[in-house]
């Protein structure tokens, strides 16, 4: 039964590990390291109890079908914090679409995370956060008219590494994923096996040194190699280059990747110089939120 907790609170030790298995952020979205998690709804998974925020516009209509992002907070972050942090909420409202913010779990170490490698061995963890996405999905359908051919995951670190999961596990559930400063588990090489085309969109800093972008050996892919899979898959053969400096001076090579019908089915948004960031990209009066949900509406499931 859905239900609202107001005081749900977990009180975790303020630590910055930078590692694999434990993951630390710059971003003031991590700072506290609480679950503070106002008017969270909850699910009960695998005798677990799991925490979500879910943001409905205005105008939200219950008779027509309309789109839902799930918005993932970095290693150590908590859904409110990454809800007032990234605050694509404005997009919402302007494009009229849903946000889900789930809550991650605690991992060993007492950090909030998120399980993105389900096969290989010392992970994160062994919580079946897949089969967590999969009940909140079937909530949320329950109880709002989603349009389910549009449904799609964003994250940050740790939460765009599992959006790249969900592209993979629960690739029939969304028509696109896009990574901030996440990378693509090694894994999925091997046990990635997605039935329908994904639009995957990619933001990363070359100077990242929490989420390399030439990886992490046994850990992650690189970006290079991240992409290489994904335009195998969708069998893109053309690609458009359109470099620029936005109005922030980041210097940003732009890739597009795009199928037979000259659709961008991959976008790369290679930050020159960058770190591990939630990026405050600005260009033609658009941020990195209205830059997602662009990419976002191109896509559809079926």
């Amino acid at each position: 039964m859905r239900y609202l907790n107001h005081m749900y609170i977990y009180c975790l030790s303020i630590i910055m590990i930078l590692s694999c298995n434990s993951e630390s952020s710059t971003q003031s979205i991590n700072s506290e390291n609480n679950f503070i998690n106002d008017n969270a709804l909850i699910i009960n998974h695998n005798d677990q109890e799991r925490e979500y925020l879910i943001y409905i516009p205005s105008s939200y209509d219950s008779t027509q079908a309309t789109p839902l992002v799930l918005s993932f907070h970095g290693g150590s972050g908590t859904a409110y914090g990454y809800m007032q942090y990234t605050d694509m909420r404005s997009v919402a409202d302007t494009a009229g679409f849903l946000i889900a913010y789930p809550q991650g779990s605690l991992d060993s170490e007492g950090f909030s995370h998120w399980n993105s490698m389900l096969y290989t061995e010392g992970s994160k963890s062994v919580v079946d956060d897949v089969g967590f996405i999969q009940s909140l999905l079937n909530d949320i359908e329950d109880n709002y008219n989603i349009d389910t051919n549009r449904i799609y995951a964003s994250g940050f670190s740790n939460g765009a590494d599992f959006s790249f999961s969900l592209g993979c596990y629960l690739n029939s559930k969304f028509a696109a994923i896009v990574s901030v400063s996440g990378l693509m588990a090694q894994e999925s090489e091997t046990y990635c096996n997605p039935i329908s085309s994904t639009g995957i969109m990619i933001v990363h800093g070359t100077s990242d040194t929490e989420r390399p972008y030439l990886g992490i050996n046994s850990w992650y892919l690189s970006i290079d190699s991240a992409i290489n899979y994904w335009v195998d898959y969708n069998n893109l053969d053309s690609t458009i280059n359109l470099n620029y400096v936005d109005d922030n001076n980041y210097q940003i090579e732009n890739y597009n990747y795009l199928n037979s019908n000259n659709k961008v089915m991959i976008k790369l948004l290679k930050i020159i110089n960058g770190g591990h960031y939630w990026f405050d990209l600005e260009y033609q009066n658009q941020n990195l939120d209205q830059t997602i949900w662009n990419f976002f509406t191109q896509h559809y499931k079926n």
